[in-house]
């Protein structure tokens, strides 16, 4: 089976529009329907005004940087755990330590004082911070997000709430009298007024709960330090995390966002104390999801993570661009440039924003794979980057919801993007939906921008098409932008079509056009087969994970019979799924093996009543005392037939 995956992995505490599997009728199951209204899974965040969340909207990519003490052993460490056998570097005596670079100290389970020394031998003199804004402008990328405090809790900056930190910790630091955040956010400043190519904020990562330097600190996993009591952790804060933070927000000019991580232990209110402390400070400055207790003013991922459809909620993913964030000697999986340009691709399309990290040498240099990658991605941003950069995600959604075969779609105002990541042999695509009088449409990548032949027509369920001529090679072999630039302000879309057979009064509901809701997504994932058929994935393990739905129109009330087309292993058989229709549940039913993941069979689940005109059908997961994960695998569709 020739399978295109759109979507990877997926995310913590986030957002999603959500691919569904489907399920086996309950015998006997069926409930009288409720009255009540239940309201779809959706991600919870601190909505911020549009003001003041433009600059990160439009951005899309950001440069993820971790940097620190931990960047100079670079994941290599002494067998017995002594800095003096890592100095040494008798190849005998070291091993690599495995997770991330930045998390040595837990991964070793390394002492304090052996950790200490390394800093007495952390020379960064190398650090130029004009290498990092020269790195934007090489791959496109808008944001600098640099660590000032990692878990191992140095200051990256001269602090004076603690001596932990990298101006006198450090030999070079004391020597020097450098502070390089403080070159860097003059490099980022400059680039407003300079005549740089665009301008680039700077913001700032701060681990805010784990700190293993201090005993008041979030231990998180290194076992040699405690977690402490609520009590001791607010002592932390007013004594090390406030004070800092109110340094970084008033000694460094504007931060466009402090990006908070690991919210353990924090309580709401202490939450709610942070993030007043920024406001006050720095009212422009935006808070990224992971603060804590969804008062982030957008929504993180977990660490690589991707959200597989669309979703209209603003989401970032922080991405490696190896196996690691801080610096690690024998990194091996390396992201491809087009690895990277396809998930910059696939984020911003789904409405997130891209941040991928680099993993500076102990020294401050960048490492040239690095550059070389990056540099790579630029070349692609270079021509199609008009299709990325302040544009917003796919407008086909909700009722309007298509998942095209061959990419993604991206708009600005009236104008339309198709980045086409699977040229169609024939040399033609269909864009559905569209209702605007059309300009002109052309490729990017055409320096002469020659308009493209194009046609209307409708599909077989009756949706306007607009049928565009392409040639018959594609001009980029990752991905081709084709805009289609269209009359009046906004782009105007009519709803989708689902099909429809007037002899079997049967409705049918294509997976390619599911629109869905969560707030905790383990996985999901939208393919085409060889046949060019859309087949997605619901996967989930409890109550409050993926509800998706259609929306669709009901020709003729009456009761209708709903069937399912799916495959399901045997293994994720046996739990309850609740029917929904316009927010009402309905019955429940319980899954069944179909014989295999691959085995595809039509189930009939239960019998709805439907009124006439538009309405959705939601399937959400029931109630179930089975600790074993759910997983509808393999949905082609669903059908309702009159009776």
């Amino acid at each position: 089976m020739k399978q295109i995956i759109l979507v990877f992995v997926a995310i913590l505490l986030m957002p999603m529009i959500y691919a569904q599997g489907v399920v086996t009728p309950d015998k006997g199951a069926n409930v009288a329907a409720s009255d009540k209204l239940i309201p779809y899974q959706t991600v919870k965040y601190d909505k911020a005004s549009p003001e003041k969340m433009k600059w990160w909207e439009d951005a899309k990519f950001g440069l993820f940087v971790h940097w620190g003490v931990y960047s100079v052993p670079g994941g290599i460490w002494s067998k017995d755990n002594t800095f003096k056998s890592w100095l040494n570097g008798n190849a005998n005596d070291l091993v690599e330590v495995k997770g991330y670079g930045e998390q040595i100290l837990k991964g070793a389970l390394m002492p304090l004082s052996e950790y200490k020394k390394i800093a007495d031998v952390f020379d960064w003199s190398k650090f130029n911070a004009q290498d990092f804004i020269n790195l934007c402008f090489a791959s496109g990328q808008r944001y600098i997000v640099i660590t000032s405090k990692h878990h191992d809790g140095l200051a990256m900056w001269r602090s004076k709430a603690s001596k932990w930190n990298i101006g006198d910790a450090t030999p070079y630091g004391r020597k020097s009298g450098r502070d390089p955040l403080k070159e860097l956010a003059d490099a980022c400043h400059a680039t407003k007024t300079n005549g740089s190519p665009w301008e680039i904020k700077l913001c700032f990562y701060h681990s805010h709960c784990a700190d293993w330097w201090e005993e008041d600190g979030v231990a998180f996993g290194y076992t040699l330090h405690q977690d402490p009591d609520v009590a001791t952790f607010q002592h932390y804060l007013d004594r090390k995390v406030k004070p800092q933070l109110t340094e970084l927000l008033t000694q460094y000019g504007e931060i466009g966002m402090i990006w908070f991580d690991v919210p353990r232990v924090l309580s709401v209110e202490q939450a709610q104390e942070l993030k007043d402390l920024v406001h006050k400070l720095s009212p422009n400055t935006i808070i990224d999801g992971r603060l804590g207790h969804d008062m982030g003013n957008y929504s993180n991922t977990g660490d690589n993570g991707v959200v597989g459809v669309p979703v209209d909620v603003p989401w970032e993913t922080g991405s490696s661009i190896n196996e690691s964030y801080g610096y690690k000697i024998n990194a091996q999986k390396y992201k491809t440039p087009d690895e990277v340009i396809s998930k910059l691709i696939q984020v911003v399309s789904h409405g997130g924003n891209y941040l991928l990290n680099i993993g500076p040498k102990g020294d401050g240099t960048i490492a040239e794979k690095d550059k070389e990658i990056l540099a790579e991605v630029g070349k692609w941003t270079k021509v199609n980057g008009e299709a990325v950069f302040g544009t917003r995600m796919t407008p086909f959604t909700g009722e309007y919801a298509f998942l095209p075969l061959w990419g993604e779609f991206t708009m600005k105002n009236s104008k339309l993007y198709l980045i086409v990541t699977h040229w169609p042999k024939d040399g033609k695509f269909e864009v559905p939906l569209l209702q605007n009088k059309i300009k002109r449409i052309t490729l990017l990548a055409d320096p002469t921008r020659k308009p493209l032949s194009y046609q209307r027509s409708k599909d077989a369920n009756g949706n306007d098409l607009v049928v565009v001529s392409v040639p018959g090679n594609p001009p980029s072999t990752v991905a081709t932008v084709i805009a289609v630039e269209c009359e009046g302000d906004l782009l105007k879309l009519s709803p989708f079509k689902h099909g429809y057979n007037p002899v079997k009064k049967q409705i049918y509901l294509d997976a390619a056009n599911f629109q869905a809701y969560a707030s905790n997504v383990k996985a999901l994932s939208l393919y085409y087969d060889g046949e060019q058929k859309a087949i997605v994935n619901w996967r989930h393990g409890k109550v409050g994970d993926p509800t998706v739905a259609w929306t669709y129109q009901v020709p003729e009330a009456g009761e209708y019979n709903i069937e399912i087309d799916y495959a399901l292993n045997k293994r994720f058989a046996g739990l309850p799924v609740d029917v929904l229709i316009d927010h009402k549940k309905q019955f429940s039913f319980t899954t069944e093996d179909t014989g295999g993941d691959s085995i595809f069979k039509k189930i009939s689940v239960g019998t709805v009543r439907l009124e006439k005109g538009k309405q959705d059908i939601a399937f959400d997961s029931g109630k179930s005392d089975e600790a074993k994960p759910f997983v509808m695998q393999q949905l082609k569709g669903i059908y309702l037939t009159k009776k």
